[in-house]
């Protein structure tokens, strides 16, 4: 339970920022950096510890309503929270509205710290849970301290975060059934009892989840764990980034390679035509040359050679040689002509 010092520091958030109830999400900024400004502990050496916790008001009543979910919450239940609770009613639960109030706790260690306080409050809670529950074996996951890791953790939000209480809050009954005059009266009173009951067993599930909320936001070991999840997605990202950057200059490496290899090879493709171009040029020059030699009189049809001089082709024709050449191809030009008559004598028979 909070201490009457600890109830009368209560302070609303809008108090604190010096805000309206009305104000806007801008107004709420404006308002907490003048603020924070003002009560700064490294401007307040004068006032330290005044300045200390009057700014550790402003960071809490900045976190409730700078958040639009804890806000609306907040509106709904200011007056009880800032009331402060009576503890455990014997039918209506645990009374949970003093601990969404930054003076629930003072620091995180110690007696009156943070995981202190709030071991207490949710062991509280499961202990009022337990003494109307049908199984004794039912274990409620417990808050842990400093050293608890956030694997062990975990299962305690997912429980809380989704409470469901065994309590059946019969003190929210408006008709007392001994005094139902017949059976109709008496299921019109069992009706609107239990929708009574069934609104305030809803109520008290929604505060303990949202204290479950309340708490798991400031939870220096769950901040930590998605402080260290965010630094690795982001050296993630930034290693993954390495990687394509590095598969990207692999990429324009290889490339290059085959670029180089490409053009080379269409060096060489047309290093070898030019050299069919020329072979075929000079083929085509040797054949031109001996079709003039041909037209000059200077080749010579029986031996298939060329001369370049009319002296060479005069001394060629005196040669036994070429005259052996004449006479051979006389023979067989002689002897095709005997063959063609002597085809055509056939066909005229």
């Amino acid at each position: 339970r909070a201490s009457a010092e600890t109830i009368a520091a209560m302070r609303c958030h809008y108090e604190v920022l010096g805000l309206e109830r009305s104000c806007t999400e801008e107004e709420i900024k404006k308002a907490y950096r003048k603020q924070a400004l003002l009560w700064h502990p490294d401007k307040n050496h004068h006032r330290a510890e005044e300045a200390t916790q009057q700014f550790q008001l402003i960071q809490a009543a900045y976190a409730v309503l700078s958040d639009v979910q804890e806000r609306a919450w907040y509106d709904n239940h200011r007056e009880a929270i800032l009331r402060g609770g009576s503890g455990v009613d014997e039918d209506e639960g645990v009374d949970l509205m003093e601990f969404f109030a930054p003076s629930a706790y003072s620091g995180f260690s110690g007696e009156h710290g943070f995981y202190a306080v709030y071991e207490r409050v949710f062991a509280d809670i499961a202990a009022d849970e337990e003494s109307v529950l049908e199984d004794p074996d039912m274990m409620f996951p417990v808050f842990g301290d400093e050293n608890t890791s956030y694997e062990e953790l975990r299962p305690f939000y997912a429980f809380w975060g989704n409470f469901v209480t065994m309590r059946q809050f019969h003190g929210a009954d408006k008709w007392d059934l001994r005094e139902a005059t017949d059976r109709r009266v008496r299921r019109l009173m069992e009706k609107e009892n239990k929708k009574l009951r069934d609104a305030k067993r809803k109520e008290y599930n929604t505060v303990v989840r949202e204290l479950a909320a309340f708490v798991r936001k400031r939870d220096p070991r769950v901040n930590a764990f998605l402080k260290k999840q965010k630094e690795d997605k982001k050296k993630e990202m930034a290693e993954t980034k390495l990687e394509q950057e590095r598969k990207k200059k692999t990429r324009a490496k290889e490339l290059q390679h085959l670029r180089k290899q490409h053009a080379a090879e269409h060096r060489e493709l047309d290093a070898s035509l030019d050299q069919i171009a020329d072979q075929l040029s000079s083929l085509y020059a040797d054949e031109d040359a001996n079709e003039q030699k041909k037209e000059d009189g200077t080749y010579c049809a029986a031996c298939n050679k060329p001369f370049k001089s009319t002296k060479q082709w005069e001394n060629h024709q005196r040669s036994k040689k070429h005259q052996q050449a004449v006479a051979t191809l006389k023979a067989m030009l002689q002897a095709e002509e005997e063959d063609e008559e002597k085809e055509e004598e056939e066909e005229k028979e």
